[in-house]
């Protein structure tokens, strides 16, 4: 089952398009309308680039794209998994946006897809982000809403596995837990004009799928703790569970429902997802 944060489905869209999380393939077109400005050959950075999706398709598009990460052993990993021989070959590196920011290179459109919730100083990293987009440019993010039941779950275990001395890979954490309200106040405190704003993923889906998940995975864990089962099995039997329920129609069914409600509960949707730009002038 794939994750909102990263995936290595090749068959799930870029997150500029839509995303394949909690059993539904989601679909929207906030983002393109602002890459149909761009001219052939703009220069686009990806931020944060994981998987290399959002990357090949930015360069399938005739823009001359730089990926950056900071997992040097999954860049080369998923460098290898795409035939880069019909678009114009990315630049992909192992750095921060900070080091682009410091060698003085700009961008007519920058993508931070799920990336932001995990920098620890937000207003200066936001700052150094709007320093590598020219006037004008555009900053396209994704990020999660503080509000949802999924991301204050993810806060109060990141909390009590910190309190109990153990750690947390680097990157995993999300470090920044806002409200749409709270994100908004901090990018037009940086600068930036915000385009438009939408939200995905209802909280009934969302909640389904988080209080499934959590029970699940603990059994499993438990059971490969106790060694009853290997690391494998566990997650063959992870992904064969979820994707009877997926088969099920519940997920469409939630999502269904989630649409209908939407104007009683859109502050609770679990992600934002985010056009800002570059002031036209400096």
């Amino acid at each position: 089952m794939s994750n909102f944060d990263r995936t290595i489905n090749q068959d799930d869209p870029p997150k500029l398009e839509g995303c394949f999380t909690r059993g539904f393939l989601y679909r929207w077109n906030i983002f393109l309308p602002y890459l149909a400005t761009l001219h052939d050959g703009a220069e686009v950075l990806d931020v944060g680039c994981g998987s290399l999706k959002e990357t090949h398709y930015l360069a399938s598009r005739g823009f001359r794209t730089t990926g950056i990460d900071l997992d040097a052993k999954r860049l080369e990993e998923f460098r290898q998994r795409y035939d880069w021989s019909k678009v114009h070959p990315p630049t992909l590196r192992v750095a921060s946006f900070q080091v682009l920011a410091d060698e003085g290179k700009s961008f007519d459109a920058i993508t931070a897809f799920d990336v932001i919730e995990h920098l620890d100083t937000l207003d200066k990293h936001l700052g150094e982000l709007l320093k590598l987009l020219k006037p004008g440019g555009f900053l396209l993010i994704s990020t999660p809403n503080g509000r949802s039941l999924t991301e204050i779950y993810s806060w109060i275990m990141t909390r009590i596995i910190w309190a109990t001395g153990r750690k947390l890979e680097p990157g995993v954490p999300h470090l920044q837990t806002h409200t749409p309200a709270g994100w908004r106040k901090r990018f037009e405190h940086a600068g930036y004009e915000v385009l438009e704003w939408d939200m995905v993923i209802g909280p009934l889906a969302n909640s389904f799928n988080l209080l499934l998940t959590v029970p699940v995975q603990v059994s499993l864990m438990g059971l490969q703790l106790l060694r009853f089962i290997s690391r494998e099995r566990r997650h063959s039997l992870y992904n064969g569970l979820f994707a009877r329920i997926n088969g099920t129609g519940i997920p469409r069914g939630l999502k269904g429902l989630d649409d209908r409600t939407r104007f009683l509960t859109k502050g609770l949707f679990a992600w934002n997802l985010i056009v800002l730009r570059a002031p036209c002038k400096r």
